[in-house]
């Protein structure tokens, strides 16, 4: 988790949206196509392709897989196997894979699965459709931890909120970049594991060499591996970034440095040049008195706020939702909620 921008907004809609990946977009630049994930929030799903036209949208699988057992009729039967493989149908890597496991879906769930593919297509979250690189992740679950993180500052003001949020990133960047500096390997500690895993896996495997870059890999089925294009047959190496155990084992047969097949994002110097910038303490012992008297005071935003604690947990999306709209006897909107749980502004 490396937190890259953030802001203070009066709601999460479409415009603030749309402002903040303008902003973000004048930070990370455009020399390179961007993976994001999120929950299928309507500002995003308008906005990415808006602002990064390039780029691509990968949806939550935490929030799809909760949206689905939701769509399931509450007398379904069979709610467990359903997800086991709605589940396999997301991490396919082949087309023919995930036609497999969505025959058997199909069977099993029936419409509620085709209606749930039209308000998440598969390109979006099955890995044998997603055109872009997922680099093996699937959920925003590290968006949540973030959120987790600065739980107790997300309860400050917000000046202090801003300020206590920079102190603790300060320090977790000063934190990473010690630790980092007793790495010796080209790869992550954890991705190094990663890749000794998958040598050992393909350690019994058979390779037999096709052209100068192209292999046959056989263990219970036989794969094309294409070092110059890294391409498997599995269709893995693409999405993820990082060689398959085919690719893995192909590399090793052709005495090829291994560590020159893996996306640099793997690598370990990459890490180290992420946290080499320190954010710098911001003192205001050396400022005039008369300055700091003369600040600016920051009132609290004009905003309606409702009775009640404010949730902290993930939100649902409610993209995929199947219910009827019924009109709030608060704001006289046929919506998806009632009167107690309505945060319409009272008019």
């Amino acid at each position: 988790m490396f937190p890259l921008a953030m802001a203070v907004v009066d709601s999460e809609n479409v415009a603030n949206w749309e402002w903040f990946l303008n902003h973000l977009k004048a930070i990370v630049g455009t020399f390179r196509q961007i993976t994001f994930i999120s929950d299928r929030h309507v500002g995003l799903k308008n906005g990415i392709p808006k602002v990064f036209n390039d780029s691509f949208h990968a949806y939550c699988l935490f929030h799809l897989k909760k949206n689905f057992i939701s769509a399931l009729p509450k007398n379904f039967r069979k709610k467990t196997l359903a997800l086991q493989l709605f589940m396999s149908c997301a991490s396919a890597h082949t087309v023919d894979e995930y036609m497999e496991h969505y025959r058997d879906l199909g069977i099993l769930a029936g419409e509620t699965m085709n209606k749930f593919l039209e308000s998440a297509p598969v390109e979006h979250w099955v890995n044998a459709f997603f055109p872009g690189r997922r680099y093996g992740v699937m959920t925003s679950n590290m968006a949540e931890s973030y959120n987790s993180w600065i739980i107790n500052e997300r309860n400050l003001p917000i000046t202090t909120m801003l300020d206590q949020i920079r102190v603790k990133v300060m320090k977790q960047m000063s934190d990473r970049r010690e630790a980092s500096r007793s790495w010796k390997n080209e790869l992550c500690p954890s991705i190094e594991i990663k890749l000794k895993d998958k040598v050992t896996e393909s350690s019994s495997w058979t390779v037999t060499k096709s052209a100068d870059t192209v292999y046959e890999v056989r263990e219970q089925k036989t794969y094309r591996v294409d070092l110059q294009t890294w391409h498997c047959g599995c269709s893995s190496w693409f999405v993820d970034g990082f060689p398959c155990s085919h690719a893995v084992l192909s590399i090793l047969a052709d005495n090829k440095n291994i560590y020159e097949y893996i996306d640099p994002c793997f690598l370990a110097v990459n890490y180290k040049s992420s946290y080499s910038h320190p954010i710098y303490p911001v003192p205001t012992s050396g400022l005039d008195a008369n300055v700091l008297a003369n600040v600016t005071e920051i009132l609290a935003p004009d905003c309606n706020t409702q009775p009640g604690r404010p949730k902290k947990n993930r939100f649902d999306t409610n993209s995929s939702c199947t219910r009827k709209k019924r009109k709030c006897g608060r704001c006289k909107k046929y919506v998806y909620h009632n009167k107690k749980s309505c945060t319409d502004p009272i008019t």
